[in-house]
């Protein structure tokens, strides 16, 4: 008989897992920015780091806008954010952008704009990440600085000199996109993928960002066209997959 019983109880656990809550339709997904350098983390720091040019240098300050997500699903469908968030090397609570409730699904990349769109980026008083609050904006008329990067460098004539690159402008908008080869399987469980920003690639492909020729720029005047044409150029492919937890 106890056999039997035994035998019973199993069966009916069986049936209560069968009868279980199914899961979710959606699931909290976050994307999550790490800033590195050749790969490694990023500090802050002496003059640690060496250019493609050559050039030593060092982050005091790195700040980005990382703008209108969307996230790309196998068979077509996209996911919107609408999001404007400002990533904040030196705050890692500001390095993680939270989708919301993304629908379940299999996804294969995302995409993006590093920086403020024109309907955004001339409007007047903002709150949230667009507050002037946080020191990135010049004025409603010339706009937003999407990215900003300041700290030192030692020129070819063994010289300490400020680094300071505010990278902005309407003509700066850089759509970005990344795919992601592992994929992102959202089926009712919190997920979370991980992006990697590298300021490596962004002084390095396809332009050499020469800090002897520009280690000052403002974006706001004609000299500065062809370093934002090619930071423009550079910034997407600092950008890559890194992995999905």
């Amino acid at each position: 008989m106890r056999i039997i019983w035994l035998s019973l109880l199993f069966l009916l656990s069986l049936n209560a897992c069968d009868k279980s809550t199914p899961l979710p339709e959606a699931a909290q997904v976050s994307l999550v920015f790490e800033n590195v350098v050749n790969g490694q983390p990023l500090t802050y720091s002496a003059k640690q780091y060496t250019n493609a040019a050559g050039d030593s240098y060092s982050v005091e300050l790195l700040k980005y806008y990382v703008t209108n997500v969307v996230l790309l699903r196998a068979d077509g469908a996209e996911f919107k954010l609408g999001n404007y968030d400002l990533i904040d090397a030196a705050k890692p609570a500001t390095c993680e952008i939270t989708a919301g409730q993304v629908p379940n699904g299999h996804y294969t990349g995302m995409r993006f704009l590093l920086g403020v769109d024109s309907l955004r980026n001339h409007t007047g008083l903002q709150d949230g990440d667009l507050d002037p609050v946080y020191g990135m904006l010049w004025n409603w008329n010339t706009g937003y600085i999407f990215f900003k990067h300041e700290g030192r460098f030692t020129n070819a004539q063994g010289e300490d000199q400020g680094l300071i690159f505010h990278f902005g402008s309407d003509i700066a908008l850089t759509p970005v996109e990344i795919s992601f080869p592992e994929g992102l399987h959202v089926e009712g469980v919190a997920r979370k993928a991980f992006i990697r920003f590298d300021l490596a690639p962004l002084y390095a492909t396809p332009h050499v960002i020469d800090f002897n020729l520009d280690n000052y720029r403002q974006s706001i005047t004609a000299d500065d066209r062809i370093w934002l044409a090619n930071m423009k150029e550079n910034m997407p492919g600092a950008f890559s997959f890194s992995r999905v937890e």
